[in-house]
């Protein structure tokens, strides 16, 4: 394990820290504070943008890991 990969694993964010429950709970308030105030189709515009978000998040994520092992196999050459 070289210095940028004993780095990256050392990092650890918010998510880290919560559990299953606990970000089901974060999730579920948060939502219930972005609705306050909005009309039906507002809500609705707001959760498909926010779920872009999340798919967009996960290709990001894909594309990295792909990346990844692509570097890994030229490395093993």
């Amino acid at each position: 394990m070289n210095q940028d990969d004993w780095e990256q694993s050392n990092r650890n964010t918010f998510v880290d820290c919560l559990t299953p429950k606990g970000g089901v709970i974060l999730a579920a308030t948060i939502a219930d504070i972005l609705a306050d105030g909005l009309n039906s189709n507002q809500i609705a515009a707001l959760g498909g943008f926010i779920t872009i978000i999340g798919d967009s998040l996960g290709y990001i994520s894909a594309q990295m890991e792909l990346n990844d092992s692509r570097n890994t196999n030229q490395k093993e050459r």
